[in-house]
């Protein structure tokens, strides 16, 4: 089974992405590099914008060639952004582009919500193929609850799985028939409103175990797989 997690930045991270884009003679995409050799500029994408950062070629080449480099250049930048962010009115504009959390969409949102709502399908498609069941969910952020952000995305997802065939599970309606806002406000990483922290987690961790439970994805029971008195103390 796979478990497809949806996060609320995907769709603009995405729409960023495009720009680093390389694919086959097909079309097909073969690989995703935000990076700007030309300009030693890499990317780092945020819940809070997008940060420019720039690198030399020796540092680059370090990056490309030593994983052990690659890891500890993800830690550190990691600390490096928190507070600093220096967005780009180009970046900004492209996020902007594809912000379907926005109470407004004009026709560039639509437009690229799309582009990314097929490659959804495709994740869908391709799942069905391989007779692997796929389960959706969308991952809220606090102000979705508030109003202060559009819940739309969620009910294109849950729409999106729905009209393909494949599960829907339904977080942000188990969180908010739940939970009062202020409860869920503790659910979330201080200071940040977009990812949950270790109560969250296990809140969500806990609603979806009862999901998989009532969902009848497990009730097929595969003979070679259940432990009998026979086959126990082999195993």
């Amino acid at each position: 089974m796979i478990f497809l997690n949806i996060d609320m930045t995907d769709i603009p991270n995405d729409n960023f992405y495009r720009n680093f884009v390389v694919k086959d003679s097909k079309d097909e995409i073969l690989e995703i590099t935000p990076q700007d050799n030309t300009k030693n500029i890499k990317y780092k994408l945020t819940p809070h914008g997008y940060k420019e950062l720039k690198i030399n070629k020796f540092y680059n080449t370090l990056l490309e060639n030593s994983d052990f480099v690659y890891f500890v250049d993800r830690a550190l930048s990691r600390l490096d952004w928190w507070g600093k962010l220096n967005i780009q009115n180009d970046v900004v504009k492209t996020y902007n582009d594809a912000d379907w959390l926005s109470l407004n969409w004009n026709e560039k949102i639509e437009k690229n919500v799309y582009k990314s709502i097929n490659i959804i399908k495709k994740i869908i498609n391709l799942s069905k193929k391989n007779n692997i069941d796929l389960v959706i969910t969308g991952i809220p952020h606090f102000k979705q609850f508030t109003g202060e952000q559009s819940d739309t995305p969620l009910e294109i997802l849950k729409d999106v799985a729905s009209e393909n065939g494949t599960y829907y599970f339904d977080l942000y309606q188990d969180l908010r028939n739940n939970y009062e806002n202020k409860e869920l406000s503790n659910l979330y990483s201080k200071g940040d409103p977009t990812h949950f922290n270790k109560s969250g987690n296990k809140i969500w961790g806990d609603l979806f175990f009862e999901y998989l439970k009532n969902s009848g994805i497990f009730n097929v029971v595969h003979k070679e797989n259940v432990v009998t008195s026979e086959n126990k103390e082999a195993l």
